[in-house]
């Protein structure tokens, strides 16, 4: 995505289709890392985030494409 003018904030969330609680405690872990590493490569500030059992919630902003 590529915002322009203004930076923006969004909500995002993600929730598995079927019953169960794929997200222990590790893969909790696991996945934080992986939040960090993605919002670098992404240039995505992350405000907050709640992960779940079954799903996950991030508060992000994305600034505009000619600040980086």
């Amino acid at each position: 995505m590529i915002v322009k003018g203004e930076k923006a904030v969004y909500h995002a969330m993600s929730r598995i289709a079927l019953d169960g609680y794929p997200f222990d405690d590790f893969d909790k872990d696991e996945f934080v890392e992986i939040i960090k590493k993605i919002s670098k490569l992404y240039f995505v500030e992350v405000l907050g985030f709640c992960i779940m059992g079954n799903h996950f919630h991030l508060l992000t902003i994305v600034h505009p494409e000619n600040n980086y």
